[in-house]
């Protein structure tokens, strides 16, 4: 029983130990706001689509699959420069039409594993990553 007992609290002591050991190294990292929000290969790709993008332009950004994690990523890093206009997999080709047309839109941006081609007439692939897949981006064809 004594033996048990021992063993208890040695098992609590460790526990709180490692709680302690936690809450050091988490309190540095909340200690205030990330210095940047946008991971580095985002931000390597953005460099690249800026320096492509007319200014003021809009851009689709067509997702492979339904997302809407990465997606507006690119939409808040894009803003207020750019305007990127999500277009998910159900979206029709005639919607998509309607919508290149009545925002003027010129640029896409294709991510997923297997990226869509909304009909490039040039495409600049912007690298792979595990957590976004490809990702690719041109000028339409007109």
């Amino acid at each position: 029983m004594r033996v048990l007992r021992l063993f208890s609290v040695l098992v609590a002591l460790a526990a709180l130990a490692c709680g302690a050991l936690a809450l050091k190294h988490a309190a540095g990292q909340l200690a205030g706001p990330p210095r940047v929000a946008l991971p580095a290969p985002l931000r390597e790709r953005l460099r690249t689509v800026q320096s492509q993008l007319p200014a003021g332009a809009n851009v689709f950004y067509v997702s492979e699959v339904p997302e809407y994690w990465f997606s507006r990523l690119w939409q808040r890093a894009l803003y207020p420069d750019h305007v990127a206009i999500l277009i998910q997999p159900d979206v029709t080709r005639q919607r998509f039409d309607d919508l290149r047309s009545r925002y003027g839109v010129r640029y896409a941006i294709s991510a997923g594993q297997h990226p869509r081609d909304p009909g490039y007439a040039w495409k600049v692939d912007l690298g792979y990553d595990t957590w976004a897949g490809s990702t690719w981006f041109g000028e339409l064809k007109p």
